[in-house]
């Protein structure tokens, strides 16, 4: 049995190659017989994936001297952690815009790893109709009963390992319209005969008399 060896810990590059530290020392030889540890240990995690106390796998080393043909050697197994950087927010400064307005903004993200891990980002949480896309394109088009408001928004962004939240606000102004009546087109009325249009905030009537 190999002892005297521990795999180092790494950051996700996509590699699974690790740094080993220590002495190796051969152990159960028995007592005059003449058996020594030949070579150079390698250390190689037997997945690439970010993980805590992922398994290494020890080669290279073999047994030397007269009596190394009386034993086998298991080649050791170790134990390390793949660590992963999270994503990284480009902040995004609080919004505002007029409601029936379009707030169009392109979410940002970096990552540290190499290879860089796909990014894949969406909307924890927003004022209705708001959408954020698998890309990182956020829409929104407040409607008239949505004016005014303050909105707490919170987008997630995460590498397949890690999640990260960022949050900012979109205030939705209210904007005063002017009423509009419809095109009444051309309208013949007789001559001393009565002719009106009445209207409301909700809808236009029209009433009249004419030939």
């Amino acid at each position: 049995t190999v002892t005297g060896l521990s795999a180092a810990p790494r950051v996700f590059d996509g590699g699974r190659g690790t740094t080993l530290s220590g002495s190796p020392a051969l152990s159960g030889v028995v007592t005059g017989e003449a058996v020594t540890l030949a070579g150079v240990p390698a250390g190689e995690f037997e997945t690439a994936s970010v993980g805590v106390n992922k398994a290494v796998r020890v080669s290279g080393l073999s047994l030397a001297g007269p009596d190394a043909s009386n034993y086998s050697l298991p080649q050791p197994m170790l134990s390390a952690s793949i660590t992963n950087f999270d994503p990284v927010w480009t902040a995004v400064a609080d919004q505002a815009l007029d409601e029936l307005g379009t707030l169009a903004l392109a979410l940002v993200a970096t990552d540290a790893d190499g290879p860089v891990q796909t990014l894949t980002y969406s909307l924890r949480s927003g004022p209705s109709g708001m959408t954020v896309s698998g890309v990182g394109s956020l829409s929104w088009t407040p409607t008239e009963a949505q004016g005014p408001s303050t909105n707490r928004v919170e987008v997630a962004v995460t590498d397949g390992s890690s999640e990260v939240v960022m949050a900012f606000n979109v205030v939705a102004r209210e904007v005063n319209r002017s009423p509009t009546l419809p095109s009444l087109g051309q309208v013949t009325v007789n001559e001393m005969e009565p002719w009106s249009v009445n209207a409301d905030r909700k809808s236009t009537r029209l009433n009249s008399s004419h030939a």
